[in-house]
């Protein structure tokens, strides 16, 4: 799927109320989903759908998307299949804090646990997908801990 093309129109059922009517027609190049057969995939890393970021609509970590063939490479949003509960934290940070080693290699420990982050406006948002193992859930709160320990103590 090089490009996924939807209308917000399409989302009324998940997270617009209908007094909200807005049928802008958006798309997103490139996103990070993985193919599950027949018009389904899974979504690898959270997609904004609209130039708002994570202000404004978007599908998660771990949904599952029904989408239908419009060309070669796009696709059209049809609706969601799935969408899992997403545990989140926030941590205050400066972006040069990023740059970092020890910081950096705690963002790359999350990354490999299956966690997205991104930095914005002086924050490091965390992400997963609820998780069965309570050991590997654990093991994500105790990083994010050290993490937040270690940017309260840089400031």
């Amino acid at each position: 799927m090089k490009t996924l093309f939807f209308k917000l129109s399409d989302l009324y059922d998940e997270e617009m109320t209908e007094t909200e009517e807005d049928d802008s027609e958006w798309s997103c190049d490139n996103p990070d989903v993985q193919p599950l057969g027949g018009n389904l995939f899974r979504v690898l890393g959270p997609i904004s759908l609209t130039p708002f970021g994570p202000l404004g609509p978007g599908l998660t970590l771990g949904q599952i998307i029904e989408a239908e063939p419009v060309s070669t490479g796009v696709w059209r949003y049809v609706r969601t299949h799935f969408k899992p509960a997403v545990r989140s934290w926030r941590v205050s940070c400066e972006q040069d804090a990023l740059n970092r080693p020890d910081i950096s290699q705690d963002l790359q420990l999350l990354r490999e646990l299956n966690c997205e982050w991104e930095w914005s406006v002086g924050n490091i948002t965390i992400q997963t997908v609820s998780m069965e193992g309570e050991p590997l859930l654990s093991e994500v709160e105790r990083i994010v801990d050290r993490l937040s320990q270690k940017l309260q103590q840089a400031r």
